[in-house]
């Protein structure tokens, strides 16, 4: 029973990256906490945002910067500083460090910012995890996942979740993340599967993470 945290750029990223890990660790009977840089509650992308972490089991967090300008500050750190001290999370997902879309790579950059910030203060993270991207290409290459979680027993709630924002083109994201994971899946054997990459925590890279979920 995990306590699940994704600090991803925009609203609709936890749900294609990361919605089945979020449905699956809450079926578990653990919490999961949605942080979306982008986005204001009263927006449309914002109530989008609701009824996608809501299709989750999830909680959420909208810290309105501003799309497609994410820019690592003092302020944002001190809020995701805020988080972690306040949800204590035990596993973070954030986005891929060699991700090609520059609010994504801010993002990573500013989650990592608030960790070292918080160090010694927020609960000890047993898994700081990286999520895929758009057609699993970044700066350098491919993403290859070293950690997979098979999703298919949560699969429809996932697609569910994706779906409701309708002002996102959501089809073209179902598409994207049932091919994907179907390609996780079939490397690990089961018919879906999300895939992560691992950040080392201060030299320490975590255990695996279907002993956590």
């Amino acid at each position: 029973m995990a306590r699940v945290l994704t600090v991803l750029a925009h609203p609709d990223d936890a749900e294609i990256w990361a919605g089945g890990t979020i449905a699956s660790n809450v079926r578990s009977g653990g919490s999961a906490l949605i942080c979306s840089l982008t986005g204001h509650p009263d927006s449309l992308r914002g109530r989008e945002a609701a009824e996608g972490a809501q299709a989750l089991g999830a909680e959420l967090v909208l810290l309105n910067q501003p799309d497609r300008q994410v820019t690592i500050t003092e302020s944002l750190v001190k809020s995701l500083g805020s988080l972690l001290l306040d949800f204590q999370p035990n596993i973070i997902i954030t986005h891929w460090e060699e991700d090609s879309h520059p609010d994504h790579i801010q993002t990573h950059d500013a989650i990592r910012a608030a960790i070292v910030a918080t160090a010694g203060r927020s609960q000890s993270i047993d898994l700081f995890l990286q999520c895929d991207t758009y057609l699993g290409t970044g700066k350098v290459g491919l993403f290859t996942p070293e950690l997979y979680l098979d999703v298919s027993e949560v699969w429809p709630q996932k697609l569910d979740a994706i779906r409701k924002h309708a002002s996102q083109d959501p089809e073209h994201y179902v598409e994207i993340t049932e091919r994907q994971c179907w390609l996780h899946g079939a490397r690990s054997k089961v018919r879906y599967a999300e895939g992560f990459r691992r950040i080392p925590v201060y030299g320490r890279l975590g255990g695996a993470l279907h002993q956590l979920i």
